[in-house]
């Protein structure tokens, strides 16, 4: 399922005090899915004054942050993904994933800083290979 053609109105998975949302005025001036929110050109969530330009919609920035913080963390997740990802988690079907490929998605989409020892090893003349037998150390004793 395509994360930017999800609706947004009375969604699970948009809720402001536990409560789906529905601004009615917004969906008849045709605000249905996520991507209505989106700026094409950045992939990111329009700011309140492009919002307010696109849309012609006449209301508070305070209505509009609330609902850009009421949509579910792992769809903005999915939105800051480059395309390449984005295409290939939207494609898969999430039913046949298993917890291992969705946690080496999850890690490869992040930018994580290096360990804090790897310094310290590499100093210590440990090549790259014995550095990572090091860190997969603690992954045979979990199971």
């Amino acid at each position: 399922m395509d994360t930017l053609n999800q609706i947004i109105w009375k969604n699970r998975f948009t809720k402001v005090d536990k409560s789906s949302v529905f601004y009615e005025n917004w969906y008849r001036a045709g605000i249905e899915k996520l991507y209505c929110l989106l700026d094409e050109n950045k992939c990111q969530f329009l700011t309140f004054n492009g919002f307010q330009r696109k849309l012609q919609i006449k209301c508070n920035f305070l209505q509009y942050y609330c609902l850009l913080s009421a949509i579910a963390q792992h769809w903005k997740d999915v939105i800051k993904l480059p395309h390449s990802q984005e295409s290939t988690a939207s494609t898969t079907d999430i039913d046949r994933l298993s917890y291992k490929t969705i946690y080496n998605l999850l890690i490869l989409s992040k930018n994580l800083p290096s360990p804090t020892t790897d310094s310290r090893l590499t100093a210590c003349c440990f090549d790259r290979d014995k550095r990572r037998l090091i860190y997969s150390l603690p992954f045979p004793v979990i199971k």
